[in-house]
């Protein structure tokens, strides 16, 4: 079984990222499932990280135009 990495850092305005994390998918025919997204959280300390696998967007307006 072969996998693929792709790490894309998007060039948009943060609002509109879902846009651009819909068109990355569509490109590699990723499903939704497998798709990770890593942003910074001002709610956590520095050095934190989070791992979810479902949530809100935490009133993070990039975040919500992804899972929107």
């Amino acid at each position: 079984m072969s996998s693929m990495y792709v790490m894309r850092m998007i060039d948009v305005i943060i609002n509109l990222s879902g846009d651009a994390v819909r068109k990355a998918a569509d490109f590699y025919k990723d499903p939704q499932e497998r798709i990770i997204v890593l942003f910074d959280d001002i709610s956590l300390a520095p050095g934190r990280l989070r791992i979810r696998k479902t949530g809100s967007a935490g009133g993070h307006n990039g975040i919500k135009s992804i899972i929107g």
